[in-house]
């Protein structure tokens, strides 16, 4: 199947633009403090290839939670070009935006850590991802909070 790049339209740009983010993020790449770039100018400067619509468009999902994630993505095909649209896409962000900023919430309110970057959120994000494998099988396992901090690496 042939895919090729395209620009995202005015309706795509619209969309995006409704995607609520907790943060006014600046999507820019560094060195550029001075430019602002939204979530719509970095999908719109992206150079991969997206469908037009895909299944999220299709039954109008608003946004990514856990449950509708795996009802409207397929993870193995994410990295596969066109099998998301633009406004997927910008979904998709918006959803590991409040992933991380979840994560460093629980950082700070667990473990007390208030000074943190992104390496730091990935490595919490990934125990967490063990920790849910481990105990989701079999939630009666659940340890106390202080045992939870002690995993989390706390």
């Amino acid at each position: 199947m042939q895919v090729t790049l395209r620009d995202i339209t005015a309706e795509e740009i619209l969309r995006i633009k409704k995607i609520r983010l907790n943060y006014p993020y600046n999507f820019a790449e560094p060195p550029y403090p001075e430019i602002r770039w939204d979530l719509a100018e970095i999908i719109a400067h992206a150079r991969f290839p997206m469908a037009m619509a895909d299944a999220c468009d299709k039954w109008e999902c608003p946004d990514f939670t856990l449950d509708s994630f795996f009802r409207f993505v397929e993870p193995g095909r994410i990295s596969e070009p066109g099998y998301l649209s633009a406004v997927t896409t910008a979904k998709l962000i918006a959803y590991c935006l409040q992933i991380a900023e979840s994560t460093g919430e629980s950082m700070q309110s667990v473990c007390g850590v208030s000074g943190f970057d992104g390496q730091d959120l990935l490595f919490q994000i990934m125990k967490l991802q063990e920790l849910e494998l481990r105990f989701c099988s079999n939630p009666l396992k659940l340890k106390s909070l202080s045992h939870l901090a002690a995993d989390f690496g706390c």
